[in-house]
């Protein structure tokens, strides 16, 4: 039997080119099976994972499954499995390899077939038994012959087994990986690109291979941007909403993020599907659900702390001490909680569901300190909170993703390949700045900064501060965007790079502009949040025609009929929905007597309480609710991906200018004009403050 070299692979997997997309068009049989052939491994790898044992029906409906990407069908020529069921799961849990005996009493159980059985044992344990057939023996041999025997399979695992020791073969692994778009073991990139080679009839080409240093500062294999969408793009929140494999339109999209927390049987076969149609996909850590868990204990306290220091500031122009040392004693408890809170987690359990989705990146372990200090509004500008005060907290981020990217909460081999980003949380701009310096060289592929407390936040302020200068405001502004933005400046000063940066829960149409603006410097930037549907469900409806916007929708409603101009949008969503349950805005105003004298306030409200009217003329401003009906179904997705749509509008247009500096300013400020002529006049000062701040301390 000849012996591959890493010179001949390299050479193979160089040629070897995936498109998708031409597989999937093709009117030709043998390109369809490669299409579902490929798209179909994640899947059955994931039926195996589930499994803690092997057990007859394991053994049985995965021999079925494997049969299924064969010509043959499934003949199993046994009928006592039990002898293999403790080999089997030793294999799956312990990685022991099975003996000559045991491996050819599964050949018997699979069809007497070697390829079978090697099938079967890479779908148990993909890390060590590479498949083997027809196609990977006329690619070594040059033959087709002699490949239903033992002899054969022992000689090509031996090979495989003497490459997969060669620091070289993990770089031709991650190649192919990118090139699969899913993660896959050496021991599948061993064996399909042969495979593919053999089939797509590939010249044998070898090539020298130089082992690579590893990149400063990088802890993945992923390329960043895998591909241009990538740059800026906005990630929706997986669910049945927004994948949904019955409704073709809600895969419109350009990636998902998964929670952790929400990450169950169904969700992983949802996101193992999208992933297949080259979707990006992130998993999130769920810690910001336990984080509110934590913040909803203390918010209350901590509010009127905050209000009695405020009452002091402005009568007495200083907070008394007694408030101050209420202050310290409650940031002790909640500092406490959240240390309590992190000793408990299950970080190895959290990880291995996360990982169960095969994400292309992860949000990294982190402290919870911060974030509910802010939500609690311990950080509030009322107590001139300093950056040095928070160091510890963002010290114990870096040092828990350190431990999570040295592998020692375990999986560290599966964590190779997956871009893991490191969360920086801060409340400002100088302490987001000196966190950023001191991480700079933690090894990490991105950053994640989350918006979650501040977005949270409804309470006002009245400056910002920036290392020694202080910017004073004329007058209380929301703080939000002002806090948002400055967080998000002091990450890009701190860094002065190109980092790939992951923005955690902001799904407002102007900040998703102010950020893609801010971040021009970053390779990828990606934007998630569940705001996008939770507003439609709120009825909150999306606008880019007069300025980026969140708007009531009965209000939105009003002013079409007042107007006499019936509602329109270019999303798709919407024209799908618009087609299938078609509008009479004629009729309805003519029911309603509506005329330009009309006040739409008023209106507004009548539509809100007439549910009837609504859903009979106009069924895309229905009120959603419960239920089984198919039109409130159609509704949720039409809505909410319209709300989907602007922002991915929004990044398709910062994507198109963000290397031409000039035209990404001047459409910038373009937008924020338009946002100050139509939004309420505090928000949009805020929205244009905060753009004049972080255009003036930008290093």
């Amino acid at each position: 039997m000849r012996k591959i070299t890493i010179e001949i692979l390299a050479g193979q997997e160089k040629q070897v080119q995936i498109d998708y997309g031409k597989l999937d068009k093709s009117a030709k049989v043998t390109d369809k099976r490669l299409w579902t052939y490929l798209i179909s491994y994640p899947y059955l790898i994931g039926f195996f994972e589930k499994a803690a044992t092997i057990n007859p029906s394991e053994l049985i409906l995965g021999n079925a499954l494997v049969y299924g990407l064969m010509p043959t069908t499934m003949n199993i020529r046994k009928s006592n499995f039990e002898p293999l069921l403790q080999p089997l799961t030793r294999l799956k849990k312990e990685g022991l390899l099975l003996s000559k005996d045991e491996f050819l009493l599964l050949k018997n159980c699979t069809n007497n077939s070697v390829t079978g059985a090697s099938k079967l044992l890479h779908f148990i344990n993909p890390n060590l038994y590479p498949i083997w057939d027809s196609r990977i023996n006329s690619f070594i041999n040059g033959t087709s012959q002699n490949t239903n025997t033992i002899e054969l399979y022992e000689k090509y695992l031996e090979n495989f087994n003497e490459l997969d020791a060669d620091p070289r073969f993990a770089q031709i692994a991650e190649s192919m990986s990118e090139k699969l778009d899913y993660t896959i073991t050496h021991a599948r990139a061993f064996e399909i690109i042969m495979y593919l080679s053999d089939l797509l009839g590939l010249e044998e080409k070898p090539i020298q291979v130089v082992l690579q240093d590893a990149k400063k500062g990088k802890t993945g294999t992923l390329q960043i941007p895998k591909y241009k969408r990538d740059t800026f793009t906005f990630i929706s929140n997986l669910s049945e909403i927004t994948a949904d494999p019955l409704n073709p339109i809600t895969l419109q999209r350009d990636g998902y993020l998964l929670s952790e927390h929400y990450t169950n049987n169904e969700s992983i076969e949802r996101a193992l599907w999208i992933r297949s149609k080259r979707n990006l996909l992130i998993s999130d850590n769920g810690n910001w659900t336990r984080m509110t868990q934590i913040a909803n204990q203390f918010e209350d306290e901590g509010e009127e702390i905050l209000d009695k220091a405020k009452q002091e500031l402005e009568n007495n122009e200083k907070v008394k001490q007694s408030t101050l040392d209420k202050r310290d004693a409650l940031i002790s408890k909640i500092a406490k909680a959240c240390s309590n809170a992190t000793k408990q987690l299950d970080i190895h359990g959290i990880i291995e569901t996360q990982l169960k989705i095969k994400p292309h990146y992860m949000i990294g372990m982190e402290d919870f300190t911060i974030p509910v200090l802010m939500m609690c509004g311990m950080l509030d500008e009322t107590f001139n909170p300093k950056a040095s005060g928070i160091n510890l907290y963002q010290e114990k981020t870096a040092a828990i993703f350190t431990q999570q990217v040295q592998g020692k909460f375990g999986f560290k081999e599966e964590l190779q390949g997956i871009a893991k980003f490191m969360v920086l949380h801060a409340y400002d701009y100088e302490s987001a700045y000196s966190g950023a310096k001191k991480t700079k060289n933690t090894p990490k592929d991105g950053v994640a900064i989350s918006y979650g407390a501040p977005m949270r936040s409804k309470r006002w302020i009245s400056k910002l501060e920036f290392g020694n200068k202080v910017e004073i405001f004329d007058e209380k502004l929301p703080e939000p965007y002002l806090i948002a933005q400055a967080m998000t400046l002091g990450a890009v000063n701190g860094y002065q790079d190109d980092t790939p940066i992951h923005i955690l829960g902001v799904g407002s149409p102007i900040l998703i502009t102010l950020t893609g603006y801010l971040l021009r410097g970053s390779k990828a930037v990606s934007i998630d949040s569940t705001a996008p549907f939770k507003d439609a469900f709120a009825g909150k409806l999306y606008g880019n025609r007069h300025a980026f916007l969140k708007m009531r929708m009965y209000r939105v409603a009003a002013l079409a009929l007042v107007n006499n101009r019936p509602y329109e949008s270019k999303t798709p969503f919407f024209k799908t929905f618009e087609k299938k349950y078609p509008s009479n805005w004629k009729a309805l105003r003519e029911k309603l007597k509506v005329d330009s004298n009309t006040n739409y306030k008023e209106l507004a409200e009548e539509l809100h309480s007439k549910q009837n009217l609504v859903q009979k003329y106009i069924p895309f401003f229905t009120k959603l609710k419960g239920g089984d009906d198919p039109m409130m179904w159609d509704l949720r997705i039409a809505r909410s991906g319209h709300n989907y749509w602007v922002l991915k509008e929004i990044c398709e247009s910062i994507r198109e200018r963000k290397n031409n500096p000039a035209e990404l300013k001047k459409w910038t400020e373009n937008e924020i004009l338009r946002y100050k002529k139509i939004g309420s006049r505090k928000w949009a000062k805020a929205v244009e403050k905060a753009y004049q701040l972080t255009e003036d301390y930008r290093i």
